[in-house]
Formats: C-alpha cells, sequence, structure tokens
C-alpha cells in the first residue's frame, strides 16, 4: 500500500535535487551536477581537526593540532566550507529550507563512524534567544535531531545555553574570533547530572575556526564530560 502511494506521489510530484530543483531519482538527493560540485572531506586528514593533508603523508596529526592542541577530542566533518557549500547551509539557515537537514544529517552520520561509536549525548550549538526568536530555528539543534534519529543516540538540545547574543563571526580572525565567544556559553543546570563521565558530540552546522566548539567544549568538560567530539557539515581550511 505504501509503495503504491510512493509511486503515485513520484508520478505527480517528481524528486526534485535539493539545491538546482532538477529532477532527481530519489527524495532527499541532489543531481549529479550539484554532486560533483561538492568537495567531500576525506582521508588523509588530522585525525584531530579533520583538515586534509596535502599529501599522504606519515604524521596522523597535523602541526597546528601538534603544537596548540585542541581542548576538544576530535571533530569530523562532511564538506569543506566553500561557494558552493555555502549555498546549501544558507538555504537551510537564512532561507528555511529545513528539508536539507535530513539529507545533511545522514551525510554527517556517514562521515563519523569513530565518534558516533564512541558517544552518549548529541548535543547542538545553542542559539541566544534573541537569534532564535528572530531565526524561528536552531539549524544545529535540527540537526542533531534527525542525527539522533538514525543513530539512536539520544539527543539533549537545551544542555549547552548561550548566555551572550554576540556579533556575528563572519569576517572574523581566529583571534577575534576567540574574544567573541569567551565564556559565551553555560551548562543547563537540570541536565547537568548528566554530563559527568559521558562521551558527548556538539553539533553545529559550519565549523571555521574551531572558537565556538572550543568554548562549548570547555563548559562540557569543566561540567565533567570524559570525552568531547565536535561533528558539522561543513568546514573551512
Amino acid at each position: 500500500m505504501r509503495s503504491s502511494i510512493k509511486k503515485l506521489l513520484n508520478a505527480f510530484f517528481p524528486p526534485q535535487c535539493l539545491i538546482c530543483s532538477e529532477k532527481v531519482s530519489a527524495i532527499d538527493s541532489l543531481c549529479a551536477q550539484c554532486w560533483h560540485q561538492i568537495t567531500f572531506i576525506s582521508k588523509p586528514y588530522c585525525e584531530i581537526c579533520c583538515v586534509p593533508f596535502p599529501t599522504n603523508m606519515k604524521e596522523k596529526i597535523c602541526a597546528f593540532c601538534q603544537e596548540d592542541k585542541p581542548i576538544y577530542d576530535m571533530v569530523r566533518s562532511v564538506v569543506r566550507f566553500d561557494d558552493f557549500s555555502a549555498r546549501i547551509v544558507h538555504a537551510l539557515k537564512y532561507n528555511d529550507h529545513t528539508e536539507l537537514a535530513p539529507a545533511l544529517a545522514r551525510l554527517m552520520v556517514n562521515a563519523s563512524d569513530e565518534v558516533i561509536n564512541n558517544t552518549d549525548y548529541i548535543v547542538p550549538v545553542p542559539l541566544h534567544p534573541k537569534r532564535l526568536r528572530q531565526r524561528k530555528f536552531n539549524q544545529a539543534q535540527l540537526l542533531a535531531k534527525f542525527i539522533s534519529r538514525a543513530t539512536g543516540i539520544k539527543t539533549i538540545p537545551d544542555l549547552l545555553i548561550r548566555t551572550k547574543d554576540i556579533p556575528s563571526q563572519s569576517g572574523l580572525n581566529r583571534r577575534q574570533r576567540i574574544a567573541n565567544v569567551c565564556d559565551a556559553f553555560s551548562i543547563d543546570q537540570r541536565n547537568a547530572h548528566l554530563i559527568r563521565g559521558s562521551r558527548i558530540i556538539i553539533v553545529d552546522d559550519v565549523i571555521t575556526t574551531g572558537a565556538t566548539l572550543s568554548e562549548c567544549s570547555k563548559c562540557l568538560l569543566q561540567a565533567g564530560s570524559s570525552k568531547v567530539y565536535g561533528l558539522s557539515f561543513a568546514r573551512t581550511y
């Protein structure tokens, strides 16, 4: 019965590419042209920050992470944040194309076995209440919800609280971003008891310098988390 309804719907409303609206063979997918414009992050890359190495090197950790080891344990991301992937992120984040979230979440799950298989809770990077009222939804929380559905790992959407409505990070360098998010987060004490000894994934749409991830990780580690990982759809490098 369900398959018959699905065939009927596909006949009248054929699936479209999530980006360009060209016809595709399956829902929540991309056409071949759009797919080939995405720069997927693949090995070899740094085991900590997930930034690709220029060549197949013996080292497992990049020079930057060796010199200034991040506070979090590991990051995994799906694609490079460039002009094309920015269109995808902005469509979700600013143009209310929430139908993108399930497909992006599946890609994030597929790229993160090393963290998904070793975690207890999923926590989205929070928005300040003022920003949430303006945007009406938190894209990180939406991604976390679908990652949770795909993996069975519980998400705790309000574990982290954004206490400062900081200016946009766009256009800031690493030092400015770090200063911008300093003390911008805290722990919701109603769920604080869940943190101690837990391994937690912090989910966001994009990781740039890692300043936001680091600040969120600091809160969770100070509250007793044993491991903190980062997971994003896109990252800059």
